[in-house]
């Protein structure tokens, strides 16, 4: 992970009083665009690509967590 994302998530976790858990999202954008393939439109394939990779992100998170409790 980036330096930069890790010292903002320990800012935010001590301004907050909260627990953060940074997620790997490299090759995120990659498999959303593998997994769309052709099937969305040229103007729109960019906040397709975004969410997609998003809900990637969040299935990895969640399968962490899975997998910890298992």
């Amino acid at each position: 992970m980036a330096r930069h994302a890790r010292n903002f998530a320990k800012r935010l976790a001590d301004a907050l009083n909260i627990e953060v858990k940074l997620q790997d999202e490299r090759l995120s954008s990659f498999e959303a665009e593998k997994r769309l393939g052709n099937e969305v439109a040229r103007g729109m394939r960019k906040g397709a690509i975004d969410a997609t990779a998003a809900m990637i992100i969040l299935e990895s998170y969640l399968e962490s967590i899975r997998a910890t409790k298992g």
